[in-house]
């Protein structure tokens, strides 16, 4: 998900698109399973040094967990630093299914399929989650009654869900920018099944310039990639057949997927194995 959208991320880092055909595994891995034993969402801090997972069957069905790399990007390198009951902060969001984070740390954003809604955080100490207060929750009810992912434009002016059932991509713009509040559905839609023959896709993820994007499905093991006409507009997508569907046998649920700030790595977690899986692409 994830440069937002994506995982892309600023400071001079050049991002060259993977090549889910030649992707493997890298043999590295991070167990979530002792603070979250149904992962549903996956995030990295630009700089991979820290990592964030949401779930909904955890101690508290409705916590994110921190986790510190001592090793940017390396997940085998990272420990729990906290967690954080994000119903607790205001939000009536029980099965927490995606997240996100503003590309400074300033902002977190959770969908879940309890309240039907995108929930807005501030984090008054960046990417520290345990500074950070409610803002408001955006209903996406009129087009989704199980959103299970989240997904913004680079420039947090557009926000992407998807629906569990039927796996249809539904696009909004925001008048502000990472301000879920003034986000309203433009009647952009595209459904991510039907050119694959798969099912349940559960997330997406952008290339930067949003021209490319990519899907997982937990009925299959599998991802997608499509090529969008018309930078960060899903009606434009299309399924890139000369990829076509790539299969990974780690984990045989995923959930969710998120690409390092070049697009070097991808990261892979699910329900299977309640574990991050790296791979080189």
């Amino acid at each position: 998900m994830g440069t937002a959208g994506v995982s892309a991320g600023g400071g001079g880092v050049v991002w060259t698109d993977p090549d889910l055909v030649s992707a493997s595994y890298d043999n590295v891995s991070f167990s979530v399973g002792t603070q979250e034993p149904a992962p549903s969402g996956i995030f990295f801090k630009p700089d991979g040094t820290k990592m964030y997972i949401c779930g909904t069957t955890g101690s508290a069905s409705n916590k994110v967990n921190e986790y510190d790399l001592s090793t940017a990007w390396d997940p085998s390198t990272a420990t729990h630093n906290q967690g954080l009951n994000v119903t607790t902060l205001g939000a009536s969001e029980a099965t927490p299914q995606g997240i996100f984070f503003k590309d400074d740390g300033t902002k977190m954003f959770i969908v879940g399929n309890t309240g039907d809604a995108v929930h807005e955080y501030t984090l008054s100490t960046a990417w520290d989650i345990s500074s950070g207060s409610f803002v408001d929750s955006t209903t996406v009810s009129g087009q989704t009654t199980n959103p299970v992912s989240l997904c913004f434009k680079s420039d947090g002016t557009r926000l992407y869900t998807i629906n569990l059932f039927g796996s249809q991509v539904y696009q909004y713009d925001l008048s502000t920018a990472w301000d879920a509040s003034t986000m309203s559905y433009n009647n952009v839609v595209f459904d991510l099944d039907a050119p694959v023959n798969a099912s349940s896709a559960k997330e997406i993820s952008f290339n930067p310039d949003g021209t490319k994007m990519w899907a997982i499905f937990d009925g299959g093991d599998r991802m997608a990639e499509y090529d969008l006409s018309t930078a960060w507009d899903v009606s434009s997508a299309s399924y890139n057949s000369t990829v076509g569907v790539v299969s990974f046998s780690q984990e045989t649920t995923p959930r969710s997927l998120f690409f390092k700030s070049d697009g070097s790595k991808m990261y892979i977690v699910g329900t299977a194995s309640d574990t991050v899986y790296q791979y080189s692409t």
